[in-house]
């Protein structure tokens, strides 16, 4: 497998207070000019057992996948998720790509803002239905941490660490959660969240 460039430099950043900050920024890339998907079939292991749990892609058209739907992504029998690479939901629709509006929903949410750094942070609203069937907003905070290599089911992968802290509207609960981008593949990798929501990839194809 052909590991990504690892690229550092230096920028400086000017801010309101009249105070310069020097910051070592480094990012990953692929190479590719843009990112892209070009897989037909995820195996993913999930939770505590480990279970296997397939991601197919069905079609692709203008930076636009549908696939079967990544785990809670939403949890549908017989959908699709029209999905770009940042894992951003468009829509949601069945067999014959019919719009599904009772998942709308699910709109908004994705797993990364291209294109990834070091200490580089994004925040989202996003609606979640919950295990308990109940619809809620969320406020989810996005920080990018180290690049770092991680050994998964999968092999070694090249990742990107994404410290995420999932809010719910009122402030009553919150929680933190780790994303891991691999550049190499132009996907998340491995999840970590709250509970038994857990995932990382077994295989790709």
């Amino acid at each position: 497998m052909t590991k990504p460039n690892l690229r550092c430099l230096f920028v400086v950043g000017i801010f309101f207070l009249s105070s310069v900050l020097f910051t070592f920024v480094c990012t990953v890339s692929s190479g590719a000019e843009a990112p892209a998907w070009n897989w037909k079939q995820l195996v993913l292991l999930f939770g505590e057992e480990q279970k296997e749990y397939v991601v197919e892609m069905k079609s692709s058209s203008g930076g636009l996948y549908t696939t079967t739907p990544f785990p809670g992504y939403p949890s549908c029998s017989g959908c699709f998720t029209v999905i770009d690479v940042e894992g951003k939901i468009h829509r949601v629709v069945d067999e014959s790509g019919k719009n599904l509006p009772e998942y709308d929903w699910v709109k908004g949410r994705k797993s990364v803002d291209l294109p990834l750094a070091k200490g580089k942070k994004w925040s989202v609203w996003a609606t979640i239905k919950d295990p308990d069937g109940k619809i809620r907003d969320y406020y989810i905070s996005n920080k990018v941490g180290d690049v770092k290599t991680i050994k998964i089911a999968a092999g070694e992968f090249e990742v990107f660490e994404v410290e995420r802290e999932v809010t719910l509207r009122d402030r009553s609960w919150s929680a933190m959660t780790k994303v891991y981008y691999a550049p190499a593949l132009n996907l998340v990798v491995k999840y970590i969240g709250p509970g038994n929501h857990r995932w990382e990839l077994k295989s790709i194809q």
